[in-house]
């Protein structure tokens, strides 16, 4: 049957998540970073993806960097808390 062939990119989509975070969690923010971009080359619209890669750029002092990913985050999931909360923790200059 076909079914496998649609669950392709979903395990794909997992394995680069849970590689990011893996990465995030030994604190090696441009290991996410390159991860998430991989990811996002093939699958663009990866809200997970791009609020990882925001806190990447955020913990790497890219605050506008983080911005762009996290207003993407929630142009495509307009009730993401999390990028929500972490745009709140960007310097005032940085949030306009």
């Amino acid at each position: 049957s076909e079914n496998w062939l649609k669950k392709l990119p979903r395990e794909e989509i997992a394995y680069f998540l849970n590689r990011a975070r893996q990465l995030g969690q030994a604190e090696d923010f441009k290991g996410v970073t390159r991860t998430c971009n991989e990811l996002l080359s093939r699958y663009p619209d990866t809200v997970e993806a791009l609020f990882l890669q925001g806190a990447a750029f955020f913990k790497l002092g890219m605050n506008g960097r983080a911005r762009e990913s996290w207003d993407r985050v929630l142009q495509l999931s307009p009730n993401h808390d999390k990028a929500r909360r972490w745009l709140a923790k960007l310097p005032p200059e940085d949030q306009v």
